[in-house]
């Protein structure tokens, strides 16, 4: 029995790790190549997003059957992925969003309710502002978010994977900081004006 329980422990362990050098290459290519992927990312969200709203609302609606729940959810989610594609600037306003609401998560705050309550005010106030300012000025305030969430994304990714990383905050300032300029640098001399 520990046998089975040893090997499931193995295999837990070998996924978790998996799925943190995933994260990490994912960080570096949101860090590096952002904008391109931007409307990859987009269409990305919008099937999530219309894919949850879609089964969400359904499933107070539609009784029976429950797969009748999941085929909404899809239609949604696809309807609103080509939605956010068309719809660019729409797009852009969310992704933005979505992307400081993540770089306001690493904030680190003391436990309590105030500070919870602090911690959904300022990421209210960053997806909207975010949001506002990708519309504004969409190619380097996709460049700059991008940039910052995919290296923040990829030194917490590798703080995951290295003590000595983990273990100095010095350090993994200074790699977010490198990679931050870097990211921008290598997005705004690979694309073009739009």
């Amino acid at each position: 029995m520990t046998n089975v329980v040893t090997a499931g422990n193995d295999i837990m362990s070998g996924l978790a790790q998996a799925l943190v050098i995933g994260s990490l290459i994912l960080g570096i290519l949101q860090c590096f190549f952002g904008f391109r992927l931007l409307r990859f990312w987009i269409s990305f969200f919008g099937f999530v997003i219309g894919m949850y709203l879609g089964t969400t609302i359904s499933a107070k609606i539609v009784a029976n059957p429950a797969y009748a729940h999941w085929i909404i959810g899809v239609v949604c989610g696809l309807l609103l992925s080509l939605l956010g594609y068309k719809l660019y600037l729409a797009g852009v306003f969310v992704f933005c969003g979505i992307l400081a609401i993540s770089l306001v998560q690493k904030i680190p705050l003391p436990s309590g309710k105030y500070w919870i309550i602090l911690l959904y005010v300022l990421m209210a106030a960053g997806f909207i502002g975010a949001g506002l300012l990708g519309v504004k000025f969409a190619r380097p305030a996709v460049i700059f978010f991008t940039a910052g969430a995919g290296a923040a994304a990829a030194v917490q990714a590798l703080a995951s994977l290295q003590t000595n990383v983990a273990g100095n905050s010095h350090l993994q300032h200074i790699i977010l900081l490198v990679m931050f300029i870097a990211g921008v640098g290598v997005q705004f001399l690979t694309t073009r004006k739009s």
